[in-house]
């Protein structure tokens, strides 16, 4: 009966060191893999194992928003990190790598050929709603479809709305797009700034703007 309850405890102990160890477990032997986030004691900085570097993230926050998950970080010591990375050259660099989906292949451009309505300083009462119209041409070699759209930057949005989707466009084709505002109540200049942004959430070409002259009658 001994025998046998020694056996199973040798057999119960062997199946336990053959399982794989979490990303978080700290015991020797373990190898980080490319991708792996780290956090080391002695500073509380945050790195990602890239071919074999160890890679500074500056910038946690902009790191989530690409898309990477911090919710599984290994956190070890100097000592600790130095011993499971044995053999491994592992400078501590700037990231040389890329947040996010590698570059795309072609290249978003735009160009505003006119504006269709709304010449800079027109004249407009207060509250009066009217609708501004670029027309523009894609120059680049992207296809704008799904996700390309029209966004505010900067300036007086004159109520309009954050962003207006813009429809697929070849390149070199042409879209006019119009964006419904009001402007204010109060006797002024007023001008917006609007850039195209694609499926990526990247700001592309130089920005257009609305210029408005608010004048009480």
């Amino acid at each position: 009966m001994i025998f046998k309850t020694i056996v199973l405890f040798i057999i119960s102990f062997t199946l336990i060191l053959s399982i794989p160890i979490s990303l978080k477990s700290q015991q020797e032997g373990y190898i980080l893999k490319h991708g792996d986030v780290i956090r080391l004691k002695e500073d509380n900085r945050l790195y990602i194992i890239q071919e074999g570097r160890k890679c500074f993230i500056p910038d946690p926050e902009t790191f989530e928003a690409k898309g990477y998950q911090l919710d599984q970080v290994i956190e070890v010591d100097q000592t600790t990190f130095d011993s499971i990375l044995t053999g491994i050259p592992i400078p501590s660099v700037k990231p040389s790598f890329q947040y996010g989906p590698p570059q795309k292949a072609c290249t978003d451009k735009v160009q505003l050929i006119s504006d269709m309505t709304i010449p800079p300083n027109t004249l407009i009462r207060p509250g009066q709603s009217f609708s501004k119209t670029w027309r523009l041409r894609n120059i680049g070699t992207c296809r704008w479809e799904n996700g390309y759209a029209l966004v505010f930057v900067g300036g007086s949005q004159m109520y309009a709305q954050d962003n207006i989707i813009v429809p697929p466009i070849q390149p070199k084709g042409v879209v006019d797009i119009s964006v419904p505002m009001i402007a204010p109540s109060a006797p002024g200049t007023y001008q917006g700034q609007w850039r195209m942004r694609n499926e990526r959430g990247e700001l592309f070409g130089t920005p257009i703007w609305v210029k408005i002259v608010v004048k009480g009658w």
